[in-house]
């Protein structure tokens, strides 16, 4: 059982390291942001092959422990390195797990000096940066800052009104608000939000065509 065991971790080693292998390749012809991604994918394969490891090593122990309880002599000495082997290969863990802990991207308040939690627009959304996939943190860290003070495009308020002389741009704001003739309302069978708006105009007594 054992040996069936051994057999089927080496088997997983061995797809773990062509896939690390594969990816090592592809890191050839990607930019940084897939480099990085290797390299995380490498660490995670690395996590699971020492977990292996240590489990065949508790085995191992475990199976020391029940011949000694049954009167079979063991070695002290033998069993003595495979615990030194296992911690080594738990700080080895920590170790790698450390690595991917730096690779996240961290805030500190520049006032109390204490960690905070930054969010920014992802995708059309606002998300915690710090939970971000590798590519999407490098492109965060790539951003650049639009900054008004410095900005090269001199103008007043929005640029499609510029061309409109104050005269007009007074009266304009001084016209009343005016709905069209009959509001036009697109709206289909199951959607919740165009049920809701059709309520809402039926109940302000605003007649629509549907």
């Amino acid at each position: 059982m054992e040996e069936r065991v051994k057999e089927l971790l080496e088997k997983a080693k061995l797809t773990a390291g062509m896939a690390a292998d594969g990816a090592v390749k592809a890191a050839g012809v990607v930019s940084q942001k897939g480099t990085q991604l290797v390299e995380k994918t490498k660490r995670s394969f690395q996590v699971f092959d020492l977990n292996n490891e240590v489990e065949l090593l508790m085995r191992e122990i475990g199976r020391m422990v029940y011949l000694t309880n049954t009167g079979v002599e063991t070695d002290e000495a033998e069993l003595e390195e495979k615990l030194t082997q296992i911690d080594e290969k738990y700080a080895a863990i920590a170790e790698l797990k450390a690595q991917q802990e730096e690779q996240k991207t961290t805030c500190v308040c520049p006032v109390c000096g204490k960690r905070c939690e930054v969010y920014s627009r992802i995708t059309g959304y606002y998300r915690p940066v710090q939970n971000w996939n590798v590519g999407k943190t490098q492109e965060y860290k790539e951003r650049k800052e639009y900054v008004i003070e410095t900005s090269v495009l001199k103008h007043e308020g929005p640029v499609f009104e510029t061309h409109k002389p104050a005269s007009e741009k007074a009266e304009a704001a001084s016209m009343p608000m005016t709905l069209a003739a009959t509001p036009i309302l697109f709206a289909t069978p199951t959607c919740p939000n165009c049920k809701a708006a059709a309520l809402s105009l039926e109940k302000a007594g605003i007649p629509y065509e549907k």
